[in-house]
């Protein structure tokens, strides 16, 4: 509930957390092909704070069906 995740300015809902990871998910029209931005913003807190906020791991996992 304290984090926000953005992809390509979608704001991404948290779908689940898994042993302590959050997981996010996204739709197809939500990537691009090339580079995405991926953005991750404390929404509580005290605004005025400043510190450092680790990400310590993104995995990235794509599903693709080939139509013919």
């Amino acid at each position: 509930d304290h984090v926000e995740l953005r992809l390509n300015n979608a704001l991404l809902e948290t779908s689940s957390v898994d042993d302590g990871w959050l997981v996010f998910e996204a739709l197809p029209a939500q990537l691009a092909v090339g580079v995405n931005l991926l953005a991750v913003r404390l929404t509580d807190g005290d605004p005025e704070a400043h510190g450092k906020v680790l990400v310590e791991k993104l995995e990235v996992h794509v599903n693709r069906s080939m139509s013919s």
